[in-house]
């Protein structure tokens, strides 16, 4: 996901870095309402965005959502969402990231290579896979997950976004069933006590 700059012209000193997705700053539309907005809102919008790009660029990304927030309610352009959205990935909160997308891509102002861009991250976000880890008493029950063995327990494993059957077996102990959903890469834990009885 790309951190977008607004009003701002793009020099070294204020290009925010880059994440390991290989992210680009992205130019910013103006609002399809701005001759609306009174040139004194347009001015406090222009100096919050620059300081939310400061304060994203020093890590400080509860600060920078407050100044993207208060920058696009004075007028700044559909791109403050998209870096709201920027700082909840960055402080790995994928839901908030998601409803912040979300939000932009229901902007009719976004379209093009932004909206594509955009659809392409929320996706990420939803099909991000998750940490299983499933812990049984008394451990070395078998476990298959929707069918599919992948050890004993005490286990570990990466799962696809989704909903799941996982199933538990040992010998002496009832076979025990359950369903787990996996979702924005969050992760599972299943701690499960098995019930003496059949095999």
């Amino acid at each position: 996901m790309r951190i977008a700059l607004f009003f701002l012209a793009v020099t070294a000193s204020a290009c925010v870095p880059s994440s390991q997705r290989g992210d680009t700053l992205m130019p910013a539309p103006k609002r399809t309402d701005a001759g609306a907005i009174k040139g004194s809102d347009l001015d406090a919008a222009r100096e919050l965005d620059q300081q939310g790009v400061r304060a994203f660029a020093a890590g400080r990304y509860r600060e920078a959502i407050r100044y993207f927030n208060e920058a696009w309610r004075l007028g700044g352009p559909p791109t403050e969402i998209w870096n709201i959205a920027r700082c909840h990935d960055r402080l790995d909160e994928p839901e908030e990231s998601a409803k912040a997308i979300e939000q932009y891509l229901a902007i009719p102002a976004v379209g093009g290579d932004e909206r594509t861009d955009a659809q392409r991250e929320l996706e990420r976000l939803k099909t991000r896979p998750s940490i299983l880890i499933a812990v049984t008493a008394p451990a070395g029950a078998a476990i298959t997950v929707d069918g599919q063995p992948v050890g004993v327990t005490p286990v570990s494993l990466e799962v696809a976004a989704g909903s799941h059957t996982v199933i538990f077996k040992r010998d002496g102990y009832a076979a025990k069933t359950t369903r787990v959903d996996a979702h924005f890469g969050r992760g599972v834990i299943l701690e499960v006590e098995l019930a003496k009885g059949s095999k």
